[in-house]
């Protein structure tokens, strides 16, 4: 990691060494990634079928049909703060993050959750690779800010209503 100029934390320089990295490795990477979240919308699949036959009246089947709706919009939210990296679980938190941006409508961003977050935009990455490395040289710091995150995420809500053309969030 290095220190950023004008930022409390630090950022990771994990890079993916293309001259050690062959095409077909890629490939697998990018193949295992594709399995993976086949097998994670299949149990998505079938829990949400169990959910929809258990629920009895049309109130608990418009519940279960809310709580997925809300779970397919969400907006990833990563912990990319320097807890995560010495406990060398931060890997881990991309990882499941950037799941959770493919299962979800909004799969374009993932925000990191640090002292100072940002909005990390995926669209001109090639393949899972390329967001993985993204994400994993993203400025973090040394701890979180909740407020920053919350404040950011209405701020992320604004701009997309905004550019859909709805109502104003406050």
């Amino acid at each position: 990691y290095q220190k950023v100029p004008g930022f409390r934390g630090s950022q990771t320089f994990w890079q993916v060494d293309h001259a050690k990295l062959t095409t077909s490795q890629r490939q697998i990477f990018v193949v295992l990634w594709q399995k993976a979240m086949e097998e994670v919308k299949r149990i998505i699949a079938e829990a949400k079928a169990d959910a929809l036959a258990k629920a009895e009246t049309p109130e608990e089947i418009e519940a279960v049909t809310l709580q997925l709706e809300a779970f397919q919009n969400a907006l990833m939210v990563v912990d990319v703060s320097g807890s995560m990296f010495s406990a060398n679980v931060g890997a881990k938190a991309v990882g499941l993050g950037l799941m959770g941006a493919e299962l979800s409508t909004v799969h374009d961003v993932v925000m990191t959750f640090s002292e100072d977050p940002i909005v990390i935009d995926f669209r001109d990455c090639g393949d899972i690779v390329d967001k993985f490395e993204k994400v994993m040289c993203s400025p973090w710091g040394y701890s979180t800010d909740a407020d920053k995150v919350g404040q950011l995420v209405i701020k992320v809500a604004q701009d997309a209503a905004k550019r859909a053309g709805a109502p104003s969030i406050s």
